[in-house]
């Protein structure tokens, strides 16, 4: 009787022993739940804004728009111009939720108080502008809810 016969899915025994090597990708997530789980989430949020700042501070105050306008062409090309308005929608739609029924007009009312222009320098506000207003009540809030006690 020969002890040395191999079967077809011998190989496929042994190959299930041998340890796989990890990728990249799994190691820096292995590494992120380990970070999150010895610091906390707020750890990321503390960091990120950090580089945010030293980005800002170091690439001038247009980057973060000229980076946003580049962005977004690419995202109007993909998806066309109903798509920003689908996710202002749902981003309104997601304040509203977040916020007490009367924040909009509380908004309204604070932009209503704002110091006029003359009329020899009126102009509206762009898109760019009311959209940057709004990511900041949104962060805002945002950071107030996962920060109560504003550090």
């Amino acid at each position: 009787m020969d002890t040395n016969v191999t079967h077809d899915n011998d190989a496929e025994i042994e190959d299930s022993f041998t340890p796989k090597e990890t990728t990249v990708r799994e190691a820096g997530r292995r590494g992120g739940l380990k970070v999150k789980e010895k610091y906390g989430q707020d750890f990321y949020i503390k960091i990120g804004k950090m580089g945010g700042r030293i980005i800002a501070d170091s690439r001038g105050s247009d980057y973060y728009s000229d980076i946003g306008k580049k962005g977004g062409s690419v995202v109007r090309e993909k998806h066309g111009n109903a798509f920003f308005s689908s996710i202002g929608k749902k981003g309104g739609e997601e304040v509203k939720r977040r916020n007490e029924p009367d924040y909009y007009s509380k908004i309204g009312k604070k932009g209503g108080l704002a110091p006029r222009r003359s009329k020899n320098n009126l102009r509206m506000p762009d898109a760019q502008e009311i959209g940057a207003q709004a990511a900041r009540d949104i962060l805002e809030n945002i950071i107030a809810d996962v920060n109560p006690d504003g550090k």
